[in-house]
């Protein structure tokens, strides 16, 4: 295969969900002479703040001069961002020859299990020191919990996923526990509930560590939550500068669009906030003042309490459509915007380009930012609309 046609192949894969069980990634890790068993890691769960955790530990160990394998879920612009040592994208030959023969090994793998395999022989390969997992869904049954890990880390629990997950906090908290390893540290965040955690980490023999305190924003929480883990490796990994933190955090997570870039244009910031708690984060960070957002959601996320959180103080909604199968349709989007809160000025533009031109006029009217936000797979697009400009 080529690089085009892995591409192609992982879109018709979008939809497809293969939730419930380890075999077929062990199977892989089997035939490729256990490529897990030697890789040294650290195994992030968490509802949200795992990839931005993932990143700030990443590279405060790449900064120490170790090589360092980062591996996140899903990707703004390119599937290669899911696969770096270093900040550096797996080339797309490599990426293309990996996947051919894990698919070739095993036509019934899942996507993400095809890319987790990938990333594990890629890793191999390039001989990484240490590498950063980001759990996909859950814990207990996601392709990444074959791993061995170093430490283990649950950084929020809160509800996503829960035809998968369950309808509970408890639920939830239960399978993001599956990743705890016997005798493994693990440290969980201050919304994760220690008393689902604190009896498998003892059953397990298991240290628990957790991260206490009120945050004033979700990246302060993320870079506690990373400094406590870090303080644990430093025992094995030398030269880490712990302080250095909050200075890292991956894209469109509260990004301001530098204004040299749009002139006249108002304040645009982008937030992948694609589930009622990212949502509620991205209000805190955002304050009291209003603001005019533009969004596209997936379908299987709670879109009535996301939408009625951002109608409660917006200055305007506009609801668009992702270049993505999982995407509700705008027109559905809208209507449920506008059953919510008949009275916000809710504007319905599929076509992504459109949207952002709008909120872009919306915006300068009403003298309030542009919060672009939703699904991650909105982003990519609205950055190469904002960076044509």
């Amino acid at each position: 295969m080529e690089y085009a046609e892995v591409c192609e192949w992982f879109a018709s894969q979008e939809q497809k969900t293969l939730y419930g069980g380890l075999e077929r990634v062990a199977r892989g890790c089997a035939y490729f002479n256990n490529v897990e068993a030697s890789l040294r890691c650290v195994h992030v769960a968490g509802t949200n703040g795992k990839g931005s955790t993932c990143v700030k530990i990443a590279r405060v160990l790449q900064n120490a001069g170790y090589t360092v394998g980062l591996y996140t879920s899903p990707h703004i612009s390119s599937m290669r961002e899911r696969i770096q040592i270093n900040g550096v994208l797996i080339p797309e030959q490599d990426l293309a020859r990996l996947v051919s023969s894990i698919i070739k090994m095993d036509t019934t793998l899942s996507a993400f299990e095809v890319m987790t395999l990938a990333a594990f022989l890629w890793y191999r390969e390039k001989k990484v020191d240490i590498a950063v997992l980001e759990v996909g869904m859950g814990g207990k049954l996601d392709a990444t919990n074959v791993c061995h890990p170093d430490i283990s880390i649950i950084t929020s629990i809160s509800f996503d996923h829960t035809q998968y997950l369950g309808n509970t906090l408890s639920s939830i908290a239960e399978n993001k526990a599956g990743i705890i390893k016997r005798g493994t540290p693990v440290v969980i965040g201050p919304r994760v509930p220690y008393e689902v955690i604190e009896p498998r980490a003892k059953e397990l023999n298991a240290p628990l560590y957790r991260v206490e305190g009120g945050f004033w924003d979700y990246d302060e929480e993320n870079s506690a939550i990373a400094r406590r883990a870090l303080e644990l490796l430093q025992k094995d990994w030398k030269g880490l500068e712990i302080d250095t933190v909050s200075q890292y955090r991956p894209p469109c997570r509260f990004e301001d669009v530098p204004q040299d870039r749009l002139r006249g244009a108002p304040r645009i910031i982008l937030d992948v906030a694609h589930n009622p708690d990212g949502i509620d984060k991205l209000l805190c960070k955002l304050g009291k003042g209003k603001a005019i957002f533009l969004c596209s959601i997936s379908q299987d996320k709670d879109i009535p309490t996301m939408l009625a959180s951002l109608l409660h103080d917006a200055a305007g909604l506009i609801c668009t459509q992702a270049l993505s199968k999982r995407a509700i349709k705008s027109e559905r989007l809208g209507k449920i915007a506008l059953d919510l809160k008949p009275s916000c000025p809710v504007r319905i533009e599929a076509q992504v380009d459109r949207a952002v031109a709008l909120g872009i006029d919306m915006a300068l009217e009403k003298s309030v930012p542009l919060v672009i936000t939703g699904t991650f797979y909105l982003m990519d697009q609205v950055k190469r609309i904002l960076w044509s400009r």
